[in-house]
């Protein structure tokens, strides 16, 4: 935004409000300036500009830079400048003010802003959050739009609306949790739209504000001690920090159907001030991160008896988990819907800690619960036998997920169908596929199983087979080999061994 004022002879003043976090004047002519002015933002624009940084007591201690007019000026023209200088003042508070009026909210936002780029401390932001300048775009898909479901284009487009909208919505910081979790909530109405989680900000990832940040002297530790470190903050075996916000879309995407109820799920990029360094990234393209839609609820599954829960609700979610290897499923992480007097319903949330790269992790509260030992009814049979690995699994390649990672899946998935083809509950399946303490104790059945499958792909794979290990197939005789030991046959033999 520019505000010019024309004054006598050559002088023009010019006062702009640049996107970076300061205003700049400047008087002179069109290429030539005889007074430039940086004004921190800090202080309002009245108060820096057209108060006390121009009074001539406080000129030698305000960020004034004068420069000398170029030589093709005449002695007269800086006579006329020097004789000109109240005028100019005067000039300069009436410009000022009108960039005051007109942009007091940008000037705002590039305080935040720079308190952001240059402060790690954590810091409340202040509410409601002002709009962005014109040249940060706030909220952007990270993969392709084509690929979204349309209940997930309307998530976005919904939340992208709020945050760029003339009346820019809220983003609070949720105090409850482990990294950085942001509430989005519409601008008029304050309902709350969506989650966000930025993967930077996730336990132990470099950015998480309730982390001590990373010492710049760690590149200089020898390796040994930098891997016990990165061991040390990772949330799961398994799992590597930062990369939850492509589990939690894998999740949403894996619950075909909504069948287990997860909340529509987008990768985004997003850069407001609310959200802690999101403003200051290298490529200025902001934080990736997990939005997820707001589910209402009244309280948790931890905040209730198991036994108010439907068979059903507690199966879908139960199939979900094991497919998903999840590693952290408890009842703070499933929210309960209640309306009126009808049964409460669960929604799974928090999937950033599914589909490890290992198979001792896997946990789940629900398989203690009553429900999970109820035989499976047809519909819930019927869906486990049309899973649709194939889709799976570019679901999982289309993220990036590791390899490992997909190959899991396609393991646990095999095994639960083959498992409920026998007749098995969804407790005695969880019994086979999880430690009784995770990530100790004795293998369960399912990781002896794919060892052994393992074994016999090792002796039987020739060298082109090893050189394409690196991609996961639904062809590969891994998958076949795993099947044929995990028959209904053995699983029912293997029955009382669990």
């Amino acid at each position: 935004m520019d505000i010019r004022v024309q004054l006598s002879g050559w002088f023009e003043v010019a006062a702009r409000l640049t996107a970076k976090p300061k205003l700049s004047i400047s008087i002179g002519e069109e290429n030539t300036s005889l007074l430039h002015l940086d004004a921190d933002p800090a202080l309002s624009l009245r108060e820096s500009a057209a108060g006390s940084l121009l009074s001539s007591k406080s000129m030698p201690h305000s960020p004034l830079s004068f420069e000398k007019p170029s030589p093709s000026r005449s002695d007269s023209s800086s006579s006329s400048s020097s004789s000109s200088m109240s005028t100019i003042q005067d000039a300069l508070r009436a410009a000022c003010s009108s960039v005051a009026d007109e942009s007091e909210h940008q000037a705002a936002h590039a305080t935040r802003t720079r308190a952001y780029a240059f402060s790690s401390a954590p810091s409340t932001p202040t509410h409601p959050t002002p709009p962005l300048l014109d040249t940060v775009a706030p909220l952007t898909l990270a993969l392709p739009e084509h690929t979204l479901r349309e209940s997930e284009r309307l998530l976005f487009e919904q939340c992208a609306a709020a945050l760029n909208g003339v009346e820019c919505g809220r983003v609070d910081t949720i105090a409850d949790g482990e990294g950085g979790v942001y509430l989005l909530r519409a601008a008029r109405s304050n309902v709350p739209l969506a989650i966000l989680k930025p993967a930077d900000q996730e336990l132990g990832a470099r950015l998480n504000p309730l982390q001590p940040c990373a010492d710049a002297s760690e590149d200089d530790q020898p390796p040994q001690q930098q891997q016990q470190q990165q061991q040390q903050q990772q949330p799961r075996l398994g799992i590597v920090p930062g990369t939850g916000a492509l589990r939690e879309v894998a999740a949403a995407r894996l619950d075909r159907g909504s069948w287990a109820s997860v909340p529509d799920t987008v990768l985004v990029r997003v850069a407001h001030p609310a959200v802690e360094h999101s403003m200051c990234t290298p490529d200025g393209r902001g934080l990736l991160a997990s939005l997820q839609r707001f589910v209402p609820n009244a309280c948790s599954a931890d905040d209730l008896s198991s036994s108010k829960f439907s068979v059903c609700d507690v199966q879908r979610v139960g199939v979900l988990d094991l497919r998903l290897l999840n590693t952290d499923r408890h009842g703070g992480n499933l929210l309960v819907q209640r309306a009126g007097e009808a049964e409460p319903r669960l929604h799974p949330i928090d999937h950033g800690l599914c589909l490890p790269t290992t198979l001792s992790e896997t946990y789940a509260e629900w398989q203690y619960w009553p429900q999970a030992s109820v035989p499976f009814d047809a519909a819930t049979l019927r869906y486990i036998a049309e899973l649709d690995l194939a889709a799976d699994l570019a679901t999982l390649q289309e993220l990036d997920l590791p390899v490992a990672a997909q190959r899991n899946l396609v393991l646990a998935t095999l095994f639960l169908q083959e498992a409920a083809r026998s007749g098995h509950s969804l407790a005695q399946i969880a019994n086979m596929m999880c430690r009784p303490c995770p990530g100790r104790g004795a293998p369960s059945l399912f990781e002896k199983l794919v060892a052994q499958a393992q074994e016999i792909d090792d002796d039987d794979e020739d060298e082109e087979e090893q050189q394409h290990r690196s991609v996961v197939s639904l062809e590969a005789p891994l998958f076949e080999r795993f099947r044929k030991l995990c028959s209904a046959t053995q699983l029912v033999q293997r029955r009382n061994t669990c």
